[in-house]
């Protein structure tokens, strides 16, 4: 038995925040390999298409792409909304999104994504977790190049 096996996830489903990103991608591929759906999120809607299709052949029906700008709560709302009614109960987040830049009158801008966006994606898909009965996991990351 190999440690996919025993640690598969079946009947999952996971949401990978920056999903079409440079760790994003390798989130979605070790999640499909699992056996988990993939709800592939990004602020850009034809990057998180761009790597949904990257994965659909070989796991069909397991991954779709959303877009989401993580510091809108409308926004984030709407994607967990989109997302449940697509695959049905969430079990597992892994946020990942994080922006960058060198100015500082970016500053606020990236942290409304990098601090509010963590905050806000938890928060509802925590909800959504807990109201459904399934528990699950969250898991946050953040990745800074630059």
């Amino acid at each position: 038995m190999n440690y996919l096996e025993k640690f598969h996830l079946h009947g999952k489903t996971a949401i990978i925040s920056d999903g079409g990103g440079l760790l994003g991608r390798q989130f979605c591929k070790g999640l499909l390999d699992a056996g988990s759906n993939v709800a592939v999120v990004d602020i850009k809607l034809d990057v998180a298409k761009e790597t949904a299709l990257d994965f659909v052949r070989i796991h069909p029906n397991k991954v779709h792409a959303f877009q989401c700008d993580l510091s809108n709560e409308i926004s984030v709302q709407n994607m967990v909304d989109e997302v449940s009614n697509h695959f049905g109960r969430i079990h597992i987040l892994h946020n990942d999104a994080a922006g960058k830049s060198n100015y500082l009158d970016k500053w606020k801008e990236i942290m409304s994504v990098n601090l509010d966006g963590m905050f806000l994606v938890a928060k509802h898909v925590g909800k959504h977790m807990i109201s459904n009965g399934v528990g699950g996991s969250i898991i946050q990351t953040f990745l800074f190049m630059g």
